[in-house]
Formats: structure tokens, C-alpha cells, sequence
């Protein structure tokens, strides 16, 4: 009996060989995705328990928003290339109008001293996760249409900075500075990629860093982040607080892990253990292994995206393709870098496996326009 499973087991990489690329990229978009359920059970349940005395809630949000998401991924991958190539300005129109409209009170629900998200019947929506996609949706429309007059600053990188610009009022406003870094990395790599000169980027590079420090040094937040950030042992119990407990849990995991269900740290000593957090308790509950596996995830998901991305023939998809990977990848490293202390921290989730309805959402409807365009290709 078990002869055949053992076969079927050893043929699997040979399967999955015959796969294309894109084929590979939405199968593990999904596996990471279905992980994610249950790494956010295992990290929400014990504060579900006590805050709702139910623990299953989350759950049940998470494989909703899972569905919505695999449903819209479906749809997208119907969607041609070109279509989005159509209606890419006003794709964008449409986003910076929900996020005016997100800012104004009553419409847009405050929490966590933020104005982020759009609430109805329980469930929230926040336009910034839409509002990344539009601008790397526009962005590579733009480098596509534009391609001979990239070299020259008016019309290469000045429209681009105008656009964050908008773009980076909006999220000034809510506020969430760290999608404001996040995308303007993502703009200027994909401007980079996509013929600007060198020289103008790295205008773009240096004016962003000025923003970064001008933003840090009239915020008393992000201030006592960036301190605790260089010293977290210095005030464990108020501003290190979190990363503290973040590399506790790491060290906790050791190499097999406590198993899954079992990490300590999630118990209300690490804050928002499922979302922005969610990668110390995979390592707490895996360990090393677990947390190699799914750092392995992401280098396998952005590896098979640029190679998408090289393989296209048109300029808008390649650009695209490429945007998207990129954003994927910088997230991804954005929140290793912070639960490991790398980085500063910043509430950002881990695309794919954190909680959240928005995110997991758009990150699924986005695989499917990677699928879209690898089949266009023939990848």
C-alpha cells in the first residue's frame, strides 16, 4: 500500500517540473496563502480566547478573505494584459479618490490613532493596499508609453515624482509613512528596469532619503522608533517592547521549533502576533527550519516572477511583472527585516501569510495577473 504513495511522492518534483513558470508561481501564491491560515489561527487564538472567548474567528476571516481572494485571482488571470494597460490612469483616479474619501471621518474608521480603513458590517477595507498596485499598475504603463523619452528628467522621473507625491500626501495624512518608502522603492526600481537614467534615479534616491529623515525628525514615533531601534535592550518594557519579545520568540524556536500552537511569546507578551509580528511566531513555533522554508517561499515566488518578467515580449507586461515581483519581495524583506531587528520597526505585514482581508486580497488578484501574463508568454 504504501509503495505507491512513495512513488507518487518521488515523481513530485518531476511534476511540478513540468509545470510552467507562472503555474509555479500561482501554486505557491496559494500554498503560502493556505499557510497562512493556519500560522494566523495558531498566532491569534489564545488572544482570541481571551478577548472574544472564542478563538476560531480570525479563522474564519482568514479562509473568507482566502476565498475572496482566490475568486478574484481567478478573474484576473481571465483579464488580458492589455486591458490593464487601457485603463491603468484610471485605475488610479479611481484609487486616489477612495483614498480622499478614507480620510474624511465618518467615512473613514479610525484605529490605532490611524485613519486607514473603510469598515462595513464588521468587515474593513484598506485603500493603501489597492493604492500600490495602482501605482505599479500606472508606473509600468507609463514606462511603456514613454519608453524613448525616459533619458530626460522632465519627462521620465519628474511625472513618476509627482505621482508619489500625490500619492505620498494621501498617506501622510492617514498616517502610514512606511507604504510611502515601501512604493517609492518599488517606482524607482521599476524606473531603473525600465530605462531611466541612472543619474535621475538616484536624484530619486537621494530625495527620498531627505524625506525619510525630515519625516523622522518632526515625529516623536518615529523618532523613539529609530532610537529603540539601535538599543531595544536600553527601554525593554515601553519602546523596545516589541522587538524585544519579537527576537525572544526567534530564540525560543531554536532549530525544530516548539510546535506549531505551542509559542509562548504570542501570549500576550508580542504584540499583534499575527499580523505585524507573524514571522516570530513561525519561528518560535518551527523554528530555524520553519523559518527557512518560508524565507525559501519567497526567494522560489520572486525568482519565478523576474523570470515571468524577462520573458515577456511586450514592455507593458514585462514592467508590470516586474513591478509586482518587486513589490512582493521588498515587503517580504521589509518585514524579516523588522521582526529581526534589521530594521527599524513598522507595522508591515508578510504578503501572503499575515492577517488581514486587504492585503491577501489584492496580493492574490495580482498573482493572477502574473499568471496572465507568464500564459501570454508562454511562461
Amino acid at each position: 500500500m504504501t509503495k505507491p504513495k512513495t512513488k507518487m511522492l518521488g515523481n513530485l518534483p518531476r511534476l511540478v517540473g513540468l509545470l510552467s513558470y507562472s503555474s509555479r508561481y500561482l501554486m505557491l501564491s496559494l500554498c503560502l496563502s493556505l499557510f497562512g491560515v493556519l500560522a494566523v489561527y495558531s498566532s491569534s487564538a489564545a488572544f482570541m480566547r481571551y478577548e472574544f472567548m472564542q478563538d476560531s474567528i480570525i479563522l474564519i476571516r482568514q479562509s473568507s478573505y482566502l476565498g475572496v481572494g482566490s475568486l478574484l485571482m481567478l478573474i484576473t488571470s481571465k483579464i488580458p494584459s492589455d486591458k490593464w494597460n487601457k485603463y491603468s490612469y484610471w485605475f488610479l483616479l479611481l484609487t486616489f479618490l477612495l483614498m480622499a474619501l478614507v480620510l474624511i471621518p465618518g467615512i473613514g474608521d479610525l484605529k490605532y490613532g490611524a485613519r486607514r480603513w473603510f469598515r462595513f458590517l464588521g468587515i474593513g477595507f484598506q485603500p493603501s493596499e489597492l493604492l500600490k498596485f495602482a501605482l505599479i499598475l500606472w508606473m509600468a504603463s507609463f514606462i511603456s508609453r514613454k519608453k524613448k523619452l525616459l533619458k530626460n528628467f522632465s519627462s521620465g522621473l519628474l511625472p513618476a515624482i509627482i505621482i508619489l507625491g500625490i500619492s505620498g500626501v494621501f498617506l501622510i495624512l492617514q498616517p502610514d509613512f512606511g507604504t510611502i518608502v515601501l512604493i517609492s522603492g518599488v517606482m524607482l526600481l521599476m524606473g531603473f528596469y525600465g530605462g531611466m537614467a541612472i543619474k535621475h534615479i538616484l536624484v530619486g534616491v537621494s530625495l527620498l532619503a531627505v524625506v525619510s529623515v525630515v519625516a523622522i525628525l518632526n515625529n516623536v514615533n518615529r523618532m523613539q522608533r529609530l532610537i529603540s531601534y539601535l538599543d531595544p535592550w536600553a527601554d525593554p518594557t515601553d519602546s523596545g517592547f516589541q522587538l524585544v519579545n519579537s527576537l525572544i520568540a526567534l530564540g525560543n524556536g531554536g532549530i525544530l521549533g516548539r510546535g506549531i500552537g505551542n509559542s509562548l511569546q504570542k501570549q500576550y507578551y508580542l504584540p499583534f502576533a499575527h499580523t505585524d509580528f507573524i514571522f516570530a511566531t513561525i519561528g518560535e513555533e518551527l523554528g530555524l527550519v520553519g523559518v527557512v522554508a518560508v524565507v525559501a517561499g519567497y526567494i522560489a515566488l520572486t525568482f519565478l516572477g523576474y523570470r515571468i518578467a524577462y520573458f515577456c515580449r511586450d514592455a507593458f507586461a514585462k514592467n508590470l511583472v516586474f513591478g509586482l515581483t518587486t513589490l512582493l519581495s521588498m515587503q517580504s524583506l521589509f518585514h524579516f527585516g523588522v521582526v529581526t531587528g534589521l530594521l527599524p520597526t513598522k507595522g508591515i505585514g508578510l504578503p501572503f501569510i499575515s492577517y488581514g482581508g486587504s492585503s491577501l486580497v489584492v496580493f492574490l488578484a495580482m498573482t493572477g495577473i502574473v499568471y496572465r501574463c507568464g500564459q501570454e508568454n508562454k511562461m
